[in-house]
């Protein structure tokens, strides 16, 4: 059998083997509304594991704290509007230092080693 003919039957036969896949999860899907919602949700262009049972645990852990930076980010650029441009906590360390992680209260804590502050605190300063 030549290489072309090799490749061929294997790409073949992955093919096929999604192809069921595909059709076992669109049963399942039909089946269970909450899991065809759940696909529909799913951005698969950013995924970079397989779907397997571990690489849909490893894209739901890079997704959490995908969100959990954005918020985060979201939340810091909201604050800094608020205090007319302010950038500098309380704490005398950037609003960035803060932007790493939202709290589930919406906290912004302090991210500089040693530091203990809790939540972004910004005053804004006249005439910005």
């Amino acid at each position: 059998m030549t290489d072309a003919t090799t490749h061929t039957t294997q790409a073949a036969g992955n093919a096929l083997r999604q192809a069921q896949a595909l059709a076992r999860l669109m049963a399942l899907a039909e089946e269970h509304g909450e899991l065809a919602q759940a696909l529909a949700n799913i951005d698969t262009q950013d995924m970079e594991q397989r779907l397997t049972l571990d690489g849909l645990r490893a894209e739901y852990v890079a997704a959490h704290r995908d969100a959990s930076y954005y918020s985060a980010s979201a939340e810091t650029s909201r604050r800094i509007e608020e205090a007319n441009g302010q950038r500098v906590c309380a704490c005398a360390h950037t609003a960035t230092r803060h932007a790493k992680e939202l709290t589930d209260d919406m906290r912004l804590p302090c991210a500089a080693e040693g530091c203990r502050c809790a939540d972004l605190r910004l005053a804004a300063t006249a005439g910005r």
